[in-house]
């Protein structure tokens, strides 16, 4: 009787509690902790963009049974070591060396949207002239570079420690050439420039699909030799259906302080690439009107822009 007398006391006492805590934790891997991380080797193989080099890339993993979303730096585009708790995830994985890209809803796989800051259409003018019907689109400033890998489904737990990616371009790139320009050496020191409407605003990274906002987006445009224009830039490419058209707009300053613009309807061509990642754009002809000199002809007011629409065969 004295003995369970003396059990009855020590299990109830405070050193008995404690005796029983460490005794049940015995047989219990995670007594206080519920959570277990591993350390998870990433590779990052550019086999699909073997010409890339970004300085930094940045991992986001988002937990496929809810909660926040993991975020990793990687100083080095190969890989690196990273540490993350056992479970599924959805990935993603974008260089982080961008300087015009913006991104939103970084907390949702599928809304995780990259997208640029406003810009404007031409730098050394106040009040630009847009093309028609383009005048309630965004001015955008053309996107950096920019490679992103995706994987669903990915678990994570003991035996597995090694995470491979395979990292893809997620812009597109469009190179104008204009050929046969007439008094191209009366053009203004960077006085030409030019602008596409009709683009979309930003990339859901999650999906690979092209946002619904509508932009315009400005480019520079340098002289190849005495007669050509060139232009080579970067977007995130057309919206999805219907969209809208694709109106490539020219502003030229001429050295005698004229202003014109020309518009051309590239939809077709943009829509017709072989390539929807590598857009050429090709316009044969473009007139620049000659400088006015010892006080003849016509000049227009240095405030006023003078407007050419001009047809391109197909």
């Amino acid at each position: 009787m004295r003995f369970f007398r003396n059990l009855s006391v020590l299990l109830f006492s405070p050193l008995g509690i404690l005796v029983f805590l460490l005794a049940s934790c015995e047989h219990k891997e995670l007594c206080y902790d519920h959570s277990h991380t591993v350390d998870v080797r990433v590779v990052l193989d550019w086999k699909n963009a073997a010409e890339a080099s970004p300085s930094s890339m940045r991992l986001y993993l988002f937990p496929q049974d809810g909660g926040d979303v993991l975020s990793y730096g990687l100083a080095d585009c190969r890989g690196g070591n990273i540490t993350v708790p056992t479970g599924c995830y959805k990935i993603l994985c974008l260089n982080s060396d961008t300087r015009s890209i913006l991104y939103r809803n970084i907390g949702r796989f599928t809304d995780f949207e990259a997208y640029t800051v406003n810009d404007v259409l031409v730098r050394r003018s106040a009040s630009t002239p847009r093309a028609d019907g383009t005048q309630e689109e965004r001015v955008a400033r053309s996107p950096d570079r920019l490679w992103c890998a995706r994987a669903d489904g990915v678990c994570i737990g003991e035996s597995d420690r090694l995470l491979t990616l395979y990292p893809e371009e997620a812009v597109c790139r469009y190179r104008l050439e204009i050929r046969h320009v007439e008094n191209l050496k009366h053009i203004a020191p960077d006085g030409i420039s030019g602008a596409l409407s009709g683009m979309s605003g930003g990339l859901f990274a999650g999906r690979g699909v092209t946002g619904t906002e509508v932009v315009t987006v400005p480019f520079g445009i340098i002289r190849g030799d005495s007669t050509t224009l060139t232009a080579d830039f970067l977007c995130f490419g057309c919206p999805p259906p219907p969209g809208k058209k694709h109106i490539l707009t020219v502003y030229a300053f001429l050295a005698d302080g004229g202003k014109y613009y020309y518009s051309y309807d590239v939809t077709s061509r943009i829509h017709t690439a072989k390539d929807p990642r590598d857009v050429p754009i090709i316009i044969d002809s473009l007139h620049l009107p000659r400088p006015i000199t010892n006080g003849g002809g016509f000049r227009p007011s240095v405030d006023e822009w003078q407007n050419m629409n001009i047809d391109i065969p197909m």
